[in-house]
């Protein structure tokens, strides 16, 4: 068998003879498919995560409240510094998280080296087989979980803007960040890393453009068929294989063209649902707190789905392919948006103010506990799209390519930011109804157009899984 190698099937340093072994093909039909043992470096990283998503939700938790309420200049302080703070704040945000967040989600990953199945003994003496495909997912799971374990963290910088400063709320989560770079460092010397390449980007945008010249196709881009003079002018350093590799990556991104729509209802948490929780009767807690209960589903839900949900369905026969679940996930959000639909127009029927809530300053008569349901099906609905669209990025990436595949997805969340531009003449009263409604619809349609033109990818994969398993047994 020509691509798998006996590196790609592991022991457990002799614990169990048996383990290690290539799988039969009776026991790749009989055997139940479990995730291996994550590597202790991908978890240096998951904690390394942790700390930097607690700084940038830590940070994002109290900015609408710095935007819309902005502290005030004490006297012979320096006035006028909040808004020009704020845009260096995010800008150089936006630059550390670029940079980030393109490759730790791959480096996570590669930490794990088997590529191909193998038969394991668990301690309980059932022989499993340890499935990659399931590992990576499992990895990707407790990758969000430590993401959301770090996106609790305005819960504690909100209650600090609220009963003491916004400079104190903004110093916690630097500190945490620290920290985080501590916990990196320390294991630098344990990580797999990845061989490093010539640049992806410039090579990609000079085959796209002798694949202009020469026909708008990259099969006319071949390396092998560029004429000696095009070779010159475009300093081609690249050859066949890299062209194939950029048109699975391409193939790849075309799921990814439909999440702009996801993140945009998922960004209401941020903006829209901070400003509907201000109407509503907060009681002693801070309006932009609410936010969390959906970091805190998903700190119970990510173990429940991994190690019951997931593993009932795949017992039952009923594996849900990557394509079925970013398609859930995507009804679901639109699940959400209904519901804060007809929520808004619950507390416009509530007075005192109706349908301009905080008239003098008073909120309208309904808890704001009417929210938890919107956070927690928008957690649930990123189980399904977004941890899915984590790992569809790394599985389907050519090597040399998933840090640039997975910031092409990651670019989606700037997109979905962008179109919830389009929907701000709606964002104000009394018309909230028609745009929580508007993007519950469109969300729906996006859903089933995805499901129409993708759902042949959940085939394909099944049926790449059939030919390793081939592959597997002939060796």
């Amino acid at each position: 068998m020509s691509d798998v190698e006996l590196s790609d099937f592991v022991d457990d340093g002799g614990k169990n003879q048996k383990s290690g072994e290539t799988p039969t093909k009776e026991d790749l039909s009989k055997l139940r498919r479990v995730a291996d043992r994550i590597p202790m470096t991908a978890w240096y990283i998951v904690a390394c995560e942790l700390c930097e998503r607690f700084t940038y939700y830590g940070v994002q938790g109290p900015m609408q409240n710095y935007i819309q309420f902005p502290p005030q200049p004490k006297p012979g302080g320096q006035p006028g510094v909040s808004l020009p703070g704020l845009v260096i704040a995010i800008i150089i945000i936006g630059i550390g998280t670029g940079g980030i967040k393109s490759n730790v989600g791959p480096m996570v990953a590669d930490q794990y080296r088997p590529k191909h199945p193998y038969v394991k003994v668990l301690p309980s003496g059932e022989r499993v087989i340890a499935d990659p495909r399931l590992t990576v997912q499992t990895i990707f799971a407790w990758f969000y979980l430590a993401i959301n374990i770090g996106g609790l963290s305005p819960i504690l910088t909100t209650l600090v803007e609220k009963h003491h400063s916004f400079w104190l709320a903004y110093l916690i989560p630097t500190i945490m960040m620290v920290f985080g770079i501590l916990i990196f460092i320390s294991g630098r010397r344990a990580y797999y890393k990845a061989p490093p390449s010539t640049s992806v980007i410039a090579d990609s945008f000079s085959v796209m453009k002798v694949a202009f010249v020469r026909g708008k196709s990259l099969e006319n881009a071949k390396a092998s068929n560029v004429p000696v003079n095009l070779h010159a002018k475009y300093r081609v350093n690249w050859d066949d294989n890299f062209v194939n590799d950029l048109k699975s990556a391409l193939e790849a991104c075309r799921v990814f063209v439909f999440y702009p729509i996801y993140w945009c209802c998922y960004n209401q948490m941020y903006n829209n649902l901070i400003s509907q929780a201000a109407t509503m009767n907060t009681g002693s807690l801070p309006n932009d707190i609410m936010n969390n209960f959906d970091p805190l589903t998903l700190l119970f839900m990510i173990p429940l789905f991994e190690k019951v949900i997931y593993p009932f369905l795949r017992s039952k026969g009923l594996p849900l392919k990557p394509v079925t679940r970013i398609f859930i996930g995507f009804l679901l959000s639109a699940v959400a948006m209904g519901y804060a639909a007809v929520l808004q127009r619950v507390i416009y029927n509530k007075g005192p103010c109706y349908d301009h809530p905080l008239c003098n300053n008073v909120p309208n008569d309904i808890s704001v506990y009417w929210q938890i349901p919107v956070y927690v099906i928008v957690a649930i609905s990123e189980i399904f799209a977004s941890i899915t669209g984590l790992e569809y990025a790394y599985q389907k990436a050519p090597p040399s390519m998933r840090s640039l595949v997975t910031a092409l997805f990651l670019t989606t969340t700037a997109f979905g930011s962008i179109l919830g531009y389009a929907i701000v003449p709606l964002a104000v009263d009394p018309y909230l109804p028609y745009m929580y409604s508007l993007l519950a619809g469109i969300m729906v349609i996006t859903a089933c157009v995805f499901y129409s033109l993708f759902r042949k990818y959940d085939l394909q994969e099944e049926f790449e899984e059939e030919i390793t398993e081939k592959e597997i047994l002939e060796y």
